[in-house]
């Protein structure tokens, strides 16, 4: 990915989160991967989850997809992201950021709001968690 975020990207950030509020976790549909590349696609105009979108339904096929791309962390620096991983600590604003999740081979991924990461999780739906529970970030545009 190479796009540059707009010029107006922090109001789309206010915009999009206020978007999400209320929204489902559902698995291929309104999922942590979605919700970040949906981030991306706003942010930048480049939607990085192109060809992904309706492959998987469950969480199995997730992780299918994700093993496919040769791991978690490789997907998300190859489909979501700039190849430039950022010190966790040091995510900012509007940066992706990946969270302990459920599983070791697929953490949560959320985006970097300030001092909280917003993220989709299948229990408990949009939430916002404290930068420090970031295991590690990468930079958009």
């Amino acid at each position: 990915m190479t796009a540059e975020r707009f010029p107006d990207w922090e109001e789309r950030l206010g915009a999009f989160i206020a978007g999400h509020l209320g929204t489902s976790f559902t698995w291929g549909q309104r999922d942590c991967c979605l919700f970040a590349a949906d981030w991306v696609r706003t942010c930048t105009g480049e939607d990085p989850a192109q060809g992904l979108r309706g492959t998987y339904a469950d969480e199995a096929g997730a992780l299918a997809v994700i093993r496919r791309s040769g791991g978690f962390y490789r997907f998300v620096t190859i489909r979501l992201a700039q190849p430039m991983m950022r010190e966790p600590l040091r995510a900012g604003r509007g940066d992706l950021a990946a969270l302990a999740g459920e599983s070791e081979d697929m953490p949560a991924l959320g985006i970097v709001l300030g001092a909280r990461v917003a993220v989709l999780t299948p229990r408990h739906d949009l939430v916002q968690l404290p930068v420090t529970s970031i295991i590690a970030a990468w930079r958009i545009g």
